[in-house]
This record gives structure tokens, C-alpha cells and sequence, in this order.
């Protein structure tokens, strides 16, 4: 689904950029109600992240690319969008979907010692989805980015790198995929017994910025 709006050329380039990318959650979505429709999420997937994460009494710590970490969290207020698709012709649902925009950070600090010795551990996998490259069930190229936008420069910037990114963490239930104390060889796929935890956009620019705005009503379209 692609949405239209009667904008100004000067507004569809709103390129006031973030230091810092920023998590977009959609308010009152439950992460396990994506189960439903991970499936539909396969055309847009880019990649799979992994990393451990440890709750200990002297802080939270995560293990990333063999790297250990402790995080500082930097809280910042979280800010509500409300109806953000308002101005788009969507359907009546879409128009009371309302964002939360959080910009908070975890500083990372490299850690040489040993890690705390009591401490709860979690093995987080995060899916990530792009607009980018997105193929249609008939393996052809289907470029959603260019549709309804007639400016060459906008199609070149769209096509030059993501913006937008939805992430889906979650752990996978151990409990399923061990067998007689042994974990399972295959798997049906990357999605069987796996337990969303968190659902996001991560972006890199205003999420008023038109082409970004353009990529969550996509996702939106799937995942509502």
C-alpha cells in the first residue's frame, strides 16, 4: 500500500538529519501480535543480529561480536505523534494510529574484566526489515520507493541507502527447540519457536521527512 498526500516539492525532502537514530514504537502494539504476520515481513528482510544481554546488580551488560559491554542509558522523554497518517487517504484505522518517538541511548563501554558472576542471561535475535530492495511473490523487481514520486533526484537519494528500518527482537524458546536435551538440527524456518519481544522502527532521519513517512505506512499496511 502506498499513500498520497498533497505536499508542497519543498516538503517531500525534509533532510534534517539525527545524530542519532531514534526508536519509533507504534502505542498500544503487542510484540506477539506480529507473529501473525512475520511471514508477510519476508520480502522486506535484510538481515538477522544476535547478542547476549546480562542483568546483573552491577548494571546491564551485553556481549556483541565476541565484544563485552557494560550500557549506560541515557533516558530522554518520550514523545507522542498522534494519528500520524491523518493526512494520508488510508483507511479509517490508520488514522488513529499514533507513535511514540524515543531518542533515549545506551552508551557503550568496553569491558575487560569478567563479567558479574550472578547475573540473568538473554540470547536476543533481532530480524531487520527494509523498504529497500523489497521483491514481490513473483520474484520480480518491485520498487515500492519510486512509486508516486516523479522527482529523479528523490528516486536516486531513496535508492542510495536505508533510513528506516523495522527491528523485531525477540529470544527463541529453548524449552520447543531442544530434543531429548539437544538442540534441534533444522528448523522449519528462522521464525519457529520464536518469541517477539520488542517491535521498533529504527530511523536515521525525521520521521516527518516524506520518504521516511512513506516507509512506515508501508510497514504499517502489513503489520496492522
Amino acid at each position: 500500500m502506498r499513500a498520497t498526500a498533497n505536499m508542497k516539492k519543498n516538503e517531500t525532502l525534509s533532510l534534517a538529519k539525527r545524530p542519532d537514530p531514534v526508536k519509533i514504537y507504534i502505542d498500544k502494539y503487542y510484540p506477539k501480535a506480529i507473529l501473525s504476520k512475520i511471514n508477510e515481513l519476508d520480502d522486506y528482510f535484510k538481515c538477522t543480529t544476535n547478542y547476549t544481554r546480562l542483568l546483573s546488580s552491577s548494571g546491564i551488560f551485553q556481549i556483541e561480536n565476541n565484544k563485552l559491554y557494560k550500557l549506560k542509558p541515557m533516558d530522554k522523554p518520550i514523545v507522542t505523534i498522534k494519528k500520524y497518517c491523518e493526512d494520508y487517504e488510508l483507511p479509517e484505522y490508520f488514522q488513529e494510529i499514533n507513535l511514540l518517538v524515543d531518542a533515549s541511548l545506551q552508551e557503550k563501554e568496553t569491558i575487560y574484566s569478567q563479567i558479574p558472576y550472578e547475573h540473568i542471561t538473554s540470547n536476543i535475535v533481532s530480524f531487520h526489515y527494509s523498504c529497500q530492495g523489497l521483491i514481490d511473490n513473483h520474484n520480480n523487481a518491485k520498487n515500492i520507493y519510486n512509486e508516486g514520486i516523479d522527482n529523479t533526484a528523490q528516486k536516486k537519494q531513496r535508492n542510495k541507502e536505508t533510513k528506516l528500518t523495522l527491528v523485531v527482537e525477540g529470544e527463541y524458546d529453548d524449552s520447543i527447540r531442544l530434543q531429548n536435551g539437544t538442540p534441534l538440527q533444522t528448523t522449519p524456518n528462522k521464525y519457529s519457536h520464536f518469541i517477539p519481544t520488542n517491535v521498533y522502527f529504527l530511523a536515521t532521519e525525521d520521521i516527518e521527512n516524506y520518504l521516511i513517512k512513506q516507509d512506515i505506512i508501508e510497514f504499517l499496511s502489513v503489520l496492522i
